[in-house]
């Protein structure tokens, strides 16, 4: 036998696959309590908001974990907006001397590009920075800390999907350098321009550029002087100290 309802499967088609806010809303929309609190807010907002009711709001916000908007003039459910927060938060500490980068993130924050977030220098000594600082020192204390540093506080409640997006997002705002996989790509061919020019004595760039291609025939490089001198000279470098920034805290 039917049942005789008006509800039908095409009704609920719109969430499938909808992402984690879109449930939310809908159970809040079934919520008379908070549709009743949050429609008074919002009508008493109308004349502007005062500090009585932005402490009410925040209370509101505490009570349902959820920011919220609506626009009175249509029907309040259909016009309700909420915003359930991000699944991922990120502190970024810069190297003092990259002065370009802390630039790029203080004005991207100060616009509100994408996302904001807090930032700092590395040797910055406000309260929030010693905070981070102190906090690392407490679970890596055999460490040192790298200057360049993005720390990230993850709601492991939220989907692995919803995680997964906004770290991806968050790599893509604050990793805008050279890509590290390929500069690791090219390191034994650093390696070996080292070694000729070190333990086999080959000083002269052109020699050793000839080495290199007798080396490495199916390297998809042409191996000139100026490239085995570069490549001797970041060898030197890395092998000097410059791997440390690659290495993560132990």
């Amino acid at each position: 036998m039917e049942d005789e309802t008006s509800i039908k499967a095409d009704g609920y088609r719109y969430l499938d696959d909808a992402p984690l806010e879109v449930f939310i809303r809908e159970f809040l929309l079934r919520n008379d309590e908070f549709l009743r609190e949050v429609s008074d807010f919002a009508k008493n907002a109308l004349g502007g908001y005062t500090d009585e009711l932005f402490q009410e709001k925040e209370k509101l916000v505490r009570k349902y974990g959820v920011e919220f908007a609506g626009n009175l003039s249509q029907p309040f459910r259909d016009s309700l907006r909420i915003d359930i927060g991000w699944s991922v938060w990120a502190t970024r500490i810069v190297p003092d001397d990259d002065k370009q980068e802390l630039d790029r993130i203080r004005q991207a924050a100060q616009q509100g590009k994408k996302r904001s977030w807090d930032y700092y220098s590395s040797s910055n000594v406000e309260e929030g920075t010693e905070y981070y600082y102190s906090t690392l020192d407490q679970m890596l204390p055999q460490s040192p800390i790298p200057p360049n540093l993005l720390i990230m506080s993850i709601n492991l409640d939220r989907t692995r999907e919803n995680i997964e997006k906004e770290i991806n997002e968050l790599l893509n705002i604050h990793k805008v350098k050279t890509k590290k996989r390929s500069w690791l790509n090219k390191w034994k061919y650093y390696l070996a321009a080292y070694d000729l020019h070190e333990k086999h004595g080959i000083k002269n760039y052109e020699r050793l550029a000839n080495n290199l291609q007798d080396l490495f025939p199916d390297a998809d490089i042409t191996f000139d002087a100026d490239t085995a001198e570069n490549y001797y000279k970041k060898a030197r470098d890395l092998i000097a100290g410059e791997y440390k920034m690659y290495v993560c805290p132990r």
